[in-house]
């Protein structure tokens, strides 16, 4: 930081003297004009020239103010006041220069100490992390020694507690050893006295299903005995249907035979039946009654058998109100105010004589 000062310091003195240069390199024009005359020109300059107001008329003011100058002398001295002015302009641009080269020499010089300052704090904090760090690390060294004693003290402990567990576990498994052999003892006499109790259960329950077995048979007998009139009546009548059933059956097979052989005697009677030999392509030709209606000479389907008073498709179709809105309505602009208007713009026809009310005669 020090260096940064001494730096600076030198830097500022540098800029000082150059501009000190710059401006002692301005060199101002003599004249021998006294101190009033002088400072009277100046303002009549400014009034004019700095205002920008026409040089005659400054020049008219000029040798109004001074009469016993010429034109020459005040052109002379104007040109004086003119250079003397350019010096003013300009040492005022380099003393600004000279402030603004300042300021950034000093803006430079602060934002360089900021910037060795940052890496100071850094450096330092670095130091203090790496001061609390080391003092962190011995902190854990010293509680790891202290918890290694005490999981060795635990361990120890627990292998203990394990070698007991182990005494007693043997214990009590001898203990239950000589527990069991004892029930074993005590099962077999009493598993004994079970079986034998058992075989009697089973003895009795044998017979009691039996006795059960026997009355349930009996009652079954019972039962067949009374329902054995009502079984043969429902046979019976089963019976004399199925019978009844196969007679119809026959009976309508008869009938169909019977019509058939009826049909074929009739039939064999008619004198007048065509020979007529089997051809499949016959069924697809036209018949006769067919193939006469083609004649232009027949005119029975065109014969008129009742006077038509009402509409005909052929009547229909050469309405051209008609023909309009059926176009219209595919065009999906019946409803329309455009489809209304070409509407109403065709003529309506002429009705029939049959269609007009007795009121319009």
């Amino acid at each position: 930081m020090a260096q940064i000062a001494s730096e600076y310091r030198e830097a500022k003195s540098k800029v000082k003297e150059l501009f000190e240069f710059k401006l002692q390199s301005i060199k101002d024009p003599k004249h021998s004009w006294d101190l009033d005359s002088h400072s009277k020109f100046i303002y009549i300059y400014r009034q004019y020239i700095e205002k920008a107001k026409p040089r005659e008329r400054y020049m008219e003011r000029l040798i109004l103010e001074f009469p016993s100058l010429t034109r020459q002398d005040l052109e002379k001295h104007d040109k004086i006041v003119e250079s003397l002015r350019w010096n003013n302009n300009h040492r005022k641009n380099i003393k600004k220069d000279l402030e603004s080269h300042l300021q950034a020499l000093q803006k430079a010089a602060e934002d360089l100490l900021e910037q060795q300052m940052d890496q100071a704090i850094d450096k330092f904090n670095k130091e203090i992390l790496f001061v609390q760090q080391e003092k962190q690390q011995n902190r854990l060294s010293q509680e790891y020694q202290e918890r290694k004693v005490e999981f060795m003290q635990r361990m120890e402990a627990k292998e203990r507690a394990r070698l007991e567990l182990e005494e007693r576990t043997k214990l009590e498994e001898l203990r239950k050893e000589k527990e069991r052999s004892e029930r074993m003892k005590n099962s077999k006499k009493v598993a004994g006295e079970y079986k034998g109790i058992k075989r009697s259960f089973e003895e009795t329950e044998k017979l009691r299903k039996e006795k059960e077995e026997m009355e349930r048979n009996k009652r079954i007998k019972e039962e067949l005995e009374r329902n054995k009139e009502k079984v043969e009546y429902r046979n019976a009548v089963e019976q004399q249907k199925l019978i009844e059933k196969l007679e119809e059956q026959e009976l309508a097979s008869l009938k169909k035979a019977f019509e058939v052989v009826r049909v074929e005697k009739a039939v064999s009677k008619y004198s007048h039946l065509p020979k007529v030999e089997k051809d499949p392509e016959r069924v697809k030709k036209s018949t006769k009654s067919k193939e006469a209606k083609k004649n232009l000479h027949d005119l029975g389907d065109k014969a008129v058998l009742y006077q038509q008073t009402g509409f005909t498709v052929d009547n229909l179709m050469k309405d051209m109100r008609y023909k309009l809105s059926h176009i219209l309505t595919e065009a999906g602009l019946q409803s329309s105010e455009y489809g209304k208007r070409v509407l109403q713009s065709v003529p309506h026809q002429n009705p029939r004589r049959d269609t007009i009310s007795s009121h319009f005669k």
